[in-house]
């Protein structure tokens, strides 16, 4: 399985103007590193909570045969209102494919037909049908393409999930000058006060 990023967010979900003022900052000294901070921050109560902020768009490639084997065929036949198994989107909120799932192998790109979407859970999940064995033997690879997020607008993100960014934000801007990684700043763990607000969030992991 791989999971890769195809379009980032637009914008963060907390504005410079807004990170500055919960800092009571008044100078501009720091904001290209605030901006950096932002976004560091975000990503972390992203990955805490396993929930897309603004929107986003993402890749989750796997198997053939694994896409298969998890898949319910009793509810690609209609006969069930909500699937059994299935291959889970790691990321979420759902809002939409972009596209059919493709299988790739070495005869290239093809689109599948033979699929379901089950969005009765917490999280959106894919059932195949026996065309994309026969198609690859089960040996290529099925690439979804996905579109997750709240919305795409700073006030589309529940305030949750905000005020814990700024929190995260806080802490990470009164500690910094710690070790760096591509210009950002290697962030600590949540503080307690930002998992508190996120604990009601959190999706579960993958098994």
């Amino acid at each position: 399985m791989a999971l890769k990023l195809l379009q980032p967010p637009k914008l963060e979900p907390i504005t410079l103007g807004t990170a500055k003022n919960y800092l009571k900052l008044d100078h501009d000294d720091d904001d290209a590193f605030l901006n950096n901070l932002i976004k560091t921050a975000r990503k972390a109560v992203e990955a805490f909570t396993g929930k897309c902020l603004i929107m986003q768009t993402w890749q989750f490639s796997v198997n053939s045969g694994f896409a298969s084997a998890l898949s319910d065929g009793t509810y690609l036949e209609g006969m069930r209102s909500r699937g059994k198994g299935g291959i889970e989107l790691p990321k979420n909120p759902f809002i939409q494919l972009e596209g059919d799932p493709e299988i790739v192998d070495d005869y290239g790109h093809r689109t599948i037909k033979d699929f379901r979407l089950d969005q009765s859970g917490r999280t959106a999940r894919l059932h195949f049908g026996p065309s994309i064995i026969s198609l690859t033997e089960g040996r290529g690879v099925v690439n979804i393409s996905f579109t997750v997020g709240y919305g795409n607008k700073v006030e589309d993100v529940p305030e949750p999930f905000s005020h814990a960014i700024l929190i995260a934000l806080a802490n990470l801007y009164e500690n910094r000058g710690g070790p760096a990684n591509d210009n950002f700043l290697v962030p600590p763990a949540l503080p307690q006060s930002a998992i508190d607000l996120l604990l009601p969030y959190r999706s579960a992991r993958l098994k």
